[in-house]
């Protein structure tokens, strides 16, 4: 029944949709709510809110190449 999944285009395409969904996971569990925080604070906290939103954006553009990748190789 799931024989297609240790096939290389099954493990591709699960191995990208996994970190697709990962990524889009990231952008609502961390960045959405750090942005809103962001419009919110002081100066002082700022920078710790920037820190987050960069390290979300790698993180999610990681999980995206991965996710590209994948569908190449399932292509």
């Amino acid at each position: 029944m799931l024989r297609w999944i240790s096939s290389t285009v099954g493990l591709a395409l699960t191995v990208g949709s996994v970190a697709g969904i990962l990524a889009f996971a990231l952008g609502l569990i961390v960045q959405a709510p750090a942005n809103a925080h962001l419009a919110a604070v002081q100066m002082a906290e700022i920078a710790a809110q920037q820190k987050k939103i960069s390290d979300g954006a790698w993180w999610g553009a990681v999980l995206m190449t991965i996710a590209l990748i994948g569908m190449f190789i399932a292509r």
